[in-house]
């Protein structure tokens, strides 16, 4: 069947026939949780597969067997570095992207179709509180990407998470939290194929101040990462 906009439809009774028949399989309630409505059934062509639901059942039956290896772990390697991660997987099968995770690639992909690729803004002009101008950004980065004018043509990126600087870091049980506000900039590098390219990263400040005090402070300590 050819689709088609509801006004361009070839046969519109058999389309109204065929919408009404399926807004009755979906039943909203609007007081489980005011105000949103939420779903009283699920129709029966929406539910998982009998396929998927045998997959699931499979794999969480070791789900047990995998958290109580893990905890027997954890008594003699507390969870404080990215390799305690990996291991996080002694019975059930590593995730493939723990291979890439670490990688430029993998970092500007997350930026993008991550948890929270809203966050990222155009720029084209240096925020306040960065370390650095564009031109000594440019000195340190190097000559292979020209950010002054990508800077210009509106092709360098922000991810500023500054606005999460109120939460206060809890206690965990072996110490302290935190929960840094990093600026990081990022470049869009064209391909030179039609609209095609790739997110690359230059560089990430970790907790970014307005006072000339702490730039200072920033520079003298491992806080700015420059690719």
């Amino acid at each position: 069947m050819k689709p088609s906009l509801p006004q361009n439809d070839t046969d519109p009774t058999k389309r109204k026939s065929s919408l009404e028949r399926n807004q009755g399989e979906y039943e909203f309630d609007h007081d489980f949780l005011a105000p949103m409505a939420m779903l009283k059934d699920v129709p029966s062509n929406e539910n998982f597969s009998t396929k998927y639901i045998a997959e699931r059942t499979v794999e969480s039956a070791e789900l047990p067997i995998n958290l109580l290896a893990v905890k027997t772990r954890s008594l003699w390697d507390p969870l404080d570095e990215l390799q305690d991660y990996e291991d996080y997987f002694p019975v059930l099968p590593r995730p493939n992207v723990i291979k890439t995770y670490q990688t430029d690639d993998s970092f500007c992909e997350q930026r993008l179709c991550g948890v929270n690729p809203l966050v990222l803004r155009r720029i084209q002009e240096m925020p306040p509180g960065f370390a650095f101008t564009i031109s000594e950004l440019q000195e340190r980065f190097g000559n292979s990407i020209d950010l002054v004018e990508k800077l210009a043509n509106g092709n360098l990126y922000v991810a500023d998470y500054r606005a999460l600087a109120f939460v206060k870091g809890g206690n965990y049980e072996r110490g302290k939290k935190y929960l840094p506000t990093p600026i990081a900039f990022f470049c869009w590098r064209s391909s030179g194929f039609s609209d095609r390219g790739q997110l690359v990263p230059i560089a990430i400040q970790i907790n970014p101040d307005f006072s000339q005090t702490q730039k200072k402070a920033e520079l003298q300590t491992d806080k700015m990462y420059i690719w």
